[in-house]
């Protein structure tokens, strides 16, 4: 993902978010994602980032990935959707 991310970086325009394979929370799948918010970071990606996962539980539950991961600075925009499709700012940023 991190050479594919590397190389296309310039037509990049939205990143999108879930786990892999099953389209879930984002922490379940197979894929690192700090690491790939870090790398998105040095890369210089300045949008917001999308989740477009279906919980496996109900929404609350399926937003706690983000409430553990929220003190880790590699997550500078956040737009989260679940079943209610909420939009939340990552919660340190300002404003």
């Amino acid at each position: 993902m991190s050479t594919t991310l590397r190389r296309d970086f310039a037509g990049i325009g939205h990143i999108q978010i879930a786990s892999v394979p099953q389209r879930h929370e984002p922490n379940l799948g197979k894929l690192k994602y700090p690491n790939l918010f870090r790398l998105i970071d040095e890369l210089g990606y300045s949008s917001w980032v999308g989740c477009e996962y279906r919980p496996e539980g109900d929404t609350s539950e399926g937003l706690a990935w983000l409430r553990e991961w929220k003190g880790d600075s590699c997550l500078s925009r956040f737009s989260g959707a679940g079943r209610a499709r909420r939009v939340a700012k990552y919660p340190s940023a300002p404003g």
